[in-house]
């Protein structure tokens, strides 16, 4: 039960996610041309500068806690094996569904390409195999508390500017969200010591407070930040898991479905923004209403549409996991 808060919020961010491309379709002309003003006018500002916001840096920062947890359990300690593990669990997934996402989704078929690691959404695969050869170098050579946390603002301020490494598999993206995973490693690694200071000074109101102002009075959206408010999303994200952290066993309970749930995270984030455009194609919009029911329902249709891509996508991922090349490929 020790991680259980992690499982939630992992399940609640991979949803945050799902939502956020769900309702994306809803305000791109492309899609549905009619009521594209209607829809950026009602979600815009939420969608692309709230949830989305807390939801990827969370996502991010869960992988480093949870990777630096177990390597401090003692698991991890050996460099190649680490690297064999996390190819076969990130890059063999990204070149597997990017070719097939290539080939079944109308854009040009050139498997090639991958080479960048920036394809689609999948982007987030291999840029997060990087992670963990940077993340075990730092934990195994560079053990001063000073250094780390010198390194992490070091990492969060890049979050802020643009990317200047070569488009090579998806290191370029290291500068603007490796600080994210390096947060999660530091918050548990000392995860006692920093919930006794929160607790004792009663800090975690003034930790959620400055991304609250920041996105009331100067929304951003997302992957347009300033260096002040990546520090207020990572003070948010201090605050959002110590409130977990300390979360009563019976809302724990109330949470199992959360819990089962993060078991599928990584299927549904793949299979997702790859189901979902094909909720709302062409074809489909010949044999469902679905323009008259997003002109009629702004609130109920993009929420239906959004659980009905959530619900496909876990169920191509429980049909998945039932064979021994899906385990291995999104278990």
């Amino acid at each position: 039960m020790k991680l259980t808060y992690i499982s939630i919020l992992r399940s609640l961010s991979i949803l945050v996610v799902v939502f956020f491309h769900v309702y994306q379709y809803m305000y791109v002309p492309a899609h549905f041309p009619e009521t594209v003003q209607m829809y950026h006018d009602a979600y815009f500002w939420f969608n692309q500068c709230v949830g989305i916001n807390i939801a990827m840096p969370m996502f991010t920062l869960i992988a480093g806690f949870l990777f630096s947890y177990f390597y401090d359990k003692g698991k991890y300690q050996e460099f190649v094996p680490l690297i064999k593990k996390k190819a076969m669990r990130l890059l063999l997934p990204f070149f597997v569904f990017g070719i097939l996402m290539m080939a079944t989704t109308g854009v040009s078929f050139r498997p090639w390409e991958l080479y960048t690691g920036g394809f689609a959404h999948l982007w987030y695969l291999s840029f997060l195999f990087w992670c963990f050869p940077l993340g075990w170098f730092i934990k195994k050579y560079m053990k001063s508390v000073n250094v780390q946390v010198f390194m992490l603002v070091v990492f969060l301020l890049g979050a802020s500017q643009e990317k200047f490494l070569p488009m090579i598999m998806g290191i370029h993206n290291i500068s603007k969200w490796f600080g994210w995973f390096m947060l999660g490693m530091l918050l548990s690694s000392y995860q006692t010591k920093i919930k006794k200071v929160i607790s004792k000074y009663h800090l975690v109101t003034l930790l959620l407070i400055p991304f609250l102002l920041q996105t009331y009075f100067s929304p951003l959206e997302y992957g347009d930040q300033t260096w002040y408010s990546v520090f207020c999303v990572a003070s948010f994200l201090v605050g959002i898991l110590y409130i977990f952290a300390n979360m009563g066993r019976h809302i724990l309970r109330l949470c199992q479905p959360l819990v089962w749930l993060s078991k599928y995270s990584f299927g549904i984030y793949i299979f997702h923004n790859w189901v979902g455009p094909y909720m709302i194609s062409s074809t489909a919009k010949r044999i469902f209403p679905l323009e008259d029911l997003a002109a009629n329902h702004v609130v109920l249709f993009p929420f239906m549409l959004t659980l009905s891509v959530i619900f496909v996508s876990w169920c191509l991922s429980w049909a998945l996991m039932q064979t021994k090349v899906g385990r291995m490929l999104i278990g």
